[in-house]
């Protein structure tokens, strides 16, 4: 199970009243990029395919398998290098037609229990490319 869920799991006796729920429309929205992992406890799939569906100009990386919150810059080239390209131009990955993730990534591999510690180069599930590269570029912009 999923850490992350027990954080979650008062939310389904918590005794206050529901507020009113909130309508968004991302349809003024140019250019969003979503990230979800599949299990994340805190922000299910399913809420990642709807904001998809809410932002029609956005694009989603759906991590398959993934147990963690977004996952993002956290070694997997496959999700790093998207947000790289994202934050250096605005870069989008193609919309793919129906309620699905634009892209697919691999989960990182699960920690080793033996492993030594900080040793973050190990759990990359592909290799690094322009992710360094671009994100200080996209850093460098960002200062000006």
């Amino acid at each position: 199970m999923n850490g992350n869920a027990w954080y979650n799991a008062p939310c389904r006796t918590w005794s206050a009243p529901a507020g009113d729920r909130l309508r968004v429309s991302g349809d003024e929205v140019s250019g969003a990029l979503l990230i979800n992992q599949e299990f994340d406890a805190a922000t299910p799939y399913s809420g990642a395919l709807e904001v998809r569906r809410r932002f029609p100009e956005s694009a989603l990386i759906g991590v398959r398998s993934g147990v963690t919150h977004s996952g993002s810059l956290s070694g997997n080239a496959c999700v790093d290098d998207r947000i790289a390209a994202y934050l250096a131009d605005g870069e989008l990955p193609e919309r793919k037609r129906g309620d699905r993730a634009d892209v697919v990534c691999a989960p990182l591999p699960a920690p080793d229990p033996g492993s030594e510690p900080n040793s973050g180069a190990k759990r990359r599930s592909e290799p690094r490319t322009t992710q360094p590269t671009v994100l200080r570029t996209a850093l460098r912009s960002a200062r000006r």
